[in-house]
Formats: structure tokens, C-alpha cells, sequence
């Protein structure tokens, strides 16, 4: 599988999925939800209903699941949270 994803954890400036309008929806859409549910509920509430959700979609989608969990072999997590950061005090945000 080819996530277009280098050693460094780094995404092509133009990849695909970030031209992508209906990728760019369902994102923001999915991060305000949870956002509004902290905001609102809680984050312990937001939490379970994110595992609830990822649950549902892993027992539902099992490829899906096994082609997220390949990909996330090469994230580094810690990396991406510093770069959200970083992107945070210098207020670059993305395209």
C-alpha cells in the first residue's frame, strides 16, 4: 500500500487528498463535532464517543481498519502533535 507518506512522516505539499473539497468537509465537519462535544459535554464524553465511533467503523469496514492501522505504523505521533504546535504559535495553518 502506497500512502504517499516518506521516512519523515511527511505528505507531498499537493498531495491528492488535501485538493480534495469533499475530504476538507468531511474533516472540519468531523473535528467541529468533537470539538462542540468537549465544549459542551466534556472530553471524557467526547472520548467515548470517538471509541465508540472508530468501534463502529473498525466492526463495520475491517479492510478500512487494517489499511488505517498499516498506515499508522509510520506516523509518528508525537512529530504530528509538534507540528500542529508549532503551526499554532506561528499561525500557519494549512491550505
Amino acid at each position: 500500500m502506497n500512502f504517499n507518506i516518506d521516512e519523515n512522516n511527511q505528505c507531498p505539499k499537493k498531495s491528492p487528498t488535501q485538493n480534495s473539497l469533499l475530504f476538507s468537509i468531511e474533516t472540519y465537519s468531523m473535528l467541529s463535532i468533537l470539538k462542540k462535544m468537549k465544549e459542551t459535554l466534556g472530553l471524557e464524553t467526547m472520548l467515548e464517543y470517538l471509541d465508540v465511533y472508530l468501534r463502529n467503523i473498525d466492526q463495520n469496514n475491517p479492510k478500512l481498519k487494517m489499511a488505517v492501522e498499516e498506515a499508522l505504523k509510520r506516523f509518528n505521533v508525537a512529530k504530528i502533535y509538534e507540528e500542529a504546535r508549532t503551526w499554532e504559535q506561528k499561525r500557519e495553518f494549512l491550505p
